[in-house]
């Protein structure tokens, strides 16, 4: 007799012997036959009759049908790869036989190289694809353009509609619009080139509104040159709530959706990069929607606005050496933004919901912007030959030299009422008057944390304070005082790279990175054993197939669902991974 006959309920009336020699048979999970409810049923005293009462309750939980699930991949593969060289295609090949492995029934290619032949790489990859797709003798559907390969089987679901959406003229996407068992799942598959942030907020929203209403989920994904830091950006500011996945070259968006029904994994992490979207039905969303529902209001959500920072990432884009450039953001990421830094703000009080990147990016900016303010105020006073009488606004275009640095950072620290909490200011009150020395420490580390919570940086803040990226549109520059001052960050940045700081975050970078390729692809096996194992239960309970038929591994499946270890488990990675402070922080892989 196998665990899960064990764990069933007996019965002490005379009809249990019977009842028994069912389950040795192997019908262990088999519907019983039907009987009338009697009244004893609602005994809660103890009696005989209430396993019956218990059993009832499992079988009206377990004969519930398991949800549908749609698994949807991408694949991007960035320019180095070389997708047209023996090595390269074959790494492609293994990259889809993986994702077919795990499920996916619609995937995505996409390739950086231009002038690529989507055709040969399609015929390479079409034995293996109809192999794994072949439902129903039916050969998988393709659509190919110039860097978009799209493959799906027809079980995925009806495509009611495939078109072209390039709001911009010159950057095609196409968008799929499949009427599913888990509902309406619009599908964008896009290669963008590099392009200024202000260009991927147009079209990511132009994205959102060719979709209606009601869907489970828009997907939007693809080799997008967006880096994490616009990645956030770009969520920020569309309509509709959204969430991202990056990975390498590759961008995934899901909106309109439940966190959780879609679950976003990485699978390559290399080149090729690749993720998996599973989308799940719910019992809020219809498997399939009728012509009279009507959508659901979105809430009202108000977003911060973030200039400064949005005018930074504009600069980052249209940088000559777009590799530096983007070094340099995953690094911001990676150093500024790391465990529980987007759950304080600036002066560590605690956040009820983690703050956005970009947020947090703003206000460091925003600071930075007042020092510097008040330092060429300073300058003009002094009647510093750098300041121009003739056009005053170029003087915040200013790069400031070591002995500027030296005020400004002596300056603020003196301004306490812009960094300490009230208690504190009362505390170094109290010094200044008894103690002048104890004051002048406090200061010293109160200030430190109050930067180091503002930026986790001190490179960068320093990079922040001497540059003139902190500017606002209300400050014009002439072309001849205009600093190139992405140039000299990039200069900046390459000296840093041989410091200590620099050489510990990239130790750092590893650790995260393996530790998230665990974690996410943990999860993502959990939720799969639990899905299989709900399945093979249904199935046992609703007579259709003998418990004892299964392979020892699918009877494990199904009993650790029976017995909620299988949910247990999922538990236990989403808390884990919310303790990690994730924050959507996918691979921030930094150059050595």
């Amino acid at each position: 007799m196998s665990r899960c006959d064990r764990r069933s309920p007996e019965r002490s009336s005379a009809e249990q012997p019977a009842r028994k020699r069912q389950r040795v048979e192997g019908e262990v999970l088999q519907r019983p036959p039907a009987n009338k409810r009697s009244s004893s049923e609602h005994n809660i005293s103890g009696s005989a009759e209430r396993p019956a009462r218990k059993k009832q309750r499992v079988k009206r939980e377990v004969l519930q049908s398991p949800p549908a699930t749609k698994n949807i991949a991408f694949i991007s593969c960035p320019t180095e790869m070389r997708v047209d060289s023996k090595e390269g295609l074959q790494k492609l090949e293994e990259a889809v036989a993986h994702v077919l492995e795990l499920g996916a029934i619609f995937i995505s290619v996409t390739c950086e190289q231009t002038n690529m032949n989507m055709a040969r790489i399609l015929n390479e990859l079409m034995p293996l694809v109809s192999e794994k797709m072949n439902f129903n003798d039916t050969q998988p559907e393709v659509l190919l353009t110039a860097s978009v390969l799209s493959i799906w089987a027809s079980s995925f679901g009806t495509c009611d509609e495939r078109k072209t959406i390039d709001p911009e003229g010159d950057v095609p996407a196409t968008g799929f619009f499949f009427n599913t068992n888990v509902g309406n799942i619009p599908i964008f598959t896009a290669c963008w080139p590099t392009m200024p942030l202000r260009t991927q907020r147009s079209l990511l929203q132009a994205y959102v509104n060719e979709t209606g209403a009601p869907v489970q989920a828009v997907i939007v994904g693809g080799s997008m040159h967006c880096s994490l830091m616009a990645a956030d950006s770009l969520t920020a500011k569309i309509d509709a709530p959204m969430r991202f996945h990056v990975n390498g070259t590759l961008s995934v968006f899901v909106a309109k959706s439940d966190p959780e029904n879609v679950s976003v994994i990485d699978i390559h992490t290399e080149g090729p990069f690749s993720v998996v979207a599973e989308v799940t039905s719910s019992a809020e969303q219809p498997a399939t929607s009728s012509g009279t529902q009507q959508p659901a209001a979105e809430p009202l959500v108000l977003k911060e606005a973030t200039p400064l920072w949005d005018a930074f990432l504009d600069k980052v884009s249209e940088a000559d050496d777009d590799n530096a450039a983007s070094i340099i953001v995953n690094y911001i990421a990676h150093k500024c933004f790391y465990d529980k830094l987007c759950h304080i703000d600036e002066y560590g009080e605690k956040l009820e919901k983690p703050m956005s990147l970009s947020t947090k990016m703003e206000r460091l900016l925003t600071v930075c912007k007042r020092r510097r303010e008040l330092h060429i105020e300073y300058l003009r006073e002094k009647g510093d030959p750098r300041c121009s009488a003739e056009q005053p606004a170029d003087d915040y275009f200013m790069t400031f030299d070591v002995d500027d640095m030296k005020r400004i950072y002596n300056t603020w620290r003196r301004d306490v009422h812009s960094y300490m909490q009230d208690s504190t200011l009362k505390t170094h009150e109290t010094m200044e008057n008894v103690r002048p020395q104890n004051a002048r420490q406090l200061e010293k580390s109160t200030h430190g944390t109050h930067l180091f919570h503002l930026s986790g940086c001190k490179f960068l803040l320093r990079q922040f304070l001497r540059l003139p990226f902190a500017c606002s549109a209300e400050q014009p520059a002439t072309s001849s005082a205009a600093q190139p001052a992405l140039h000299h960050l990039l200069e900046a940045f390459e000296q840093h790279k041989q410091s200590p700081e620099y050489r510990r975050a990239l130790e750092n970078s590893k650790e995260k990175e393996a530790k998230h390729v665990r974690l996410t692809k943990r999860l993502w096996w959990a939720r799969h054993n639990h899905e299989q194992g709900k399945t093979l239960s249904f199935r046992v309970r609703a007579g259709h197939v003998a418990f004892n038929s299964f392979s020892q591994d699918d009877q494990t499946l199904a009993e650790d669902y029976e017995a909620g270890r299988s949910a247990a488990r999922i538990k236990s990675l989403m808390e884990e991974r919310e303790a990690a402070g994730s924050m959507n922080f996918h691979l921030l892989r930094l150059s050595s």
